[in-house]
């Protein structure tokens, strides 16, 4: 039998995207019992149920946003 998966968004940030009742979204959220982690994953809205994404520490995020201030904004900029 499978273990119930448990879900707790401490907060939700924001959804980057909507398509096909699929929903992209940035949330502070724990998994499991664990610490929340900062959190980008599509989720089924539908049946409130979460997809394949991505959990980051607050290091990893702070070097992402690093990574979008220094390279990806001015690449999108130029273009």
């Amino acid at each position: 039998m499978r273990k119930e998966f448990e879900f707790n968004i401490s907060r939700d940030i924001g959804t980057i995207s909507f398509a096909n009742g699929y929903t992209l979204e940035l949330n502070h959220c724990g998994f499991n019992g664990y610490p929340p982690k900062w959190d980008l994953r599509r989720w089924d809205r539908k049946n409130n149920r979460p997809l394949k994404g991505v959990a980051m520490t607050d290091d990893e995020i702070k070097e992402l946003y690093a990574l979008l201030t220094d390279e990806v904004i001015p690449f999108l900029s130029d273009r």
